[in-house]
């Protein structure tokens, strides 16, 4: 017997992820291990990365996180 797809609940685990990172983005509550911890967190700097990516300027997107590329990689591990 096959196994049923778990992609559709790792989509709406991402889509609501998504959706609280950006309620608090909105905020001044910009990182949440940063602002309980006072630690900078592995990913501060990746949503500014990924803003520059998308302007096609990838060395400021180098400067704000240097393993922004990582992520679709990421991503598609996680799906697949």
């Amino acid at each position: 017997m096959r196994k049923p797809s778990r992609l559709p609940l790792k989509l709406l685990c991402f889509g609501l992820y998504g959706l609280v990172l950006a309620l608090f983005m909105r905020t001044e509550l910009n990182c949440l291990i940063r602002h309980f911890t006072g630690v900078i967190c592995p990913g501060c700097g990746m949503s500014r990365a990924w803003a520059s990516v998308l302007r096609l300027d990838f060395w400021a997107a180098f400067h704000y996180h240097p393993m922004f590329w990582s992520v679709p990689f990421l991503v598609l591990y996680i799906l697949y």
